[in-house]
């Protein structure tokens, strides 16, 4: 009896940071994304379980992220990351209601300009993730509407400084990156190298 109540202990406490079933009826291609997923919520030990398997007003309610697309759940991956540690134990990090979902009593605690800063930043970051594991980020920055990159250098200057992304544009997955000094023409190259491959130049 105690081995069974042992079993279904561990049993629960995987699907709390995993889901369960998380690559049933999936391509390989797709198996292959939502392992990656996993392996990035576990290496920041964010529980994550899918949304298929439980009903539930918030993606992040504190203490689980509930996962729908590979696109979103990297987003609220990157949203974790950039929010204050004290805002990580909030509903949707305290951004207040998520436009996705039925919860309108998630509280906020930021609001205009910060909030949208804030956005833009989990944005690019989750972009860049998604770049990491090979998921098909492109798609995900025409539909954040980032366009032709304008205005996109700030917070890519922020992720840089913050320690979130290197110069190679690789993420590091820390729980507490370390800010760094990065010089203005080191950005400009970065940024360059970054717009090159959304919009390679065609030859002559």
């Amino acid at each position: 009896m105690a081995e069974q109540a042992d079993a279904r202990v561990l049993e629960a406490r995987v699907e709390r940071r995993v889901g369960s079933n998380p690559t049933s009826g999936m391509t390989q291609k797709g198996c292959k994304m939502k392992k990656a997923v996993d392996r990035l919520a576990q290496t920041l030990d964010i529980p994550l379980r899918r949304a298929s398997t439980t009903k539930n007003r918030y993606n992040w309610d504190g203490e689980i992220l509930f996962g729908k697309s590979i696109s979103n759940t990297i987003h609220d991956i990157a949203h974790w990351m950039v929010a204050s540690p004290a805002r990580r134990r909030i509903p949707e990090f305290g951004l207040g209601p998520s436009p996705d979902r039925e919860s309108s009593r998630a509280p906020r605690y930021l609001n205009g300009v910060s909030s949208r800063r804030e956005e833009m930043r989990a944005s690019l970051l989750g972009i860049l993730l998604e770049r990491q594991i090979g998921s098909p980020w492109k798609k995900t920055w025409k539909t954040h509407n980032w366009g032709q990159g304008v205005g996109f250098a700030p917070y890519l200057l922020w992720l840089l400084r913050n320690g979130f992304v290197n110069l190679d544009l690789s993420v590091n997955l820390l729980t507490r990156p370390i800010k760094t000094k990065v010089a203005t023409a080191r950005i400009a190259k970065v940024s360059e190298m970054f717009l090159s491959e959304i919009h390679p130049r065609k030859g002559f």
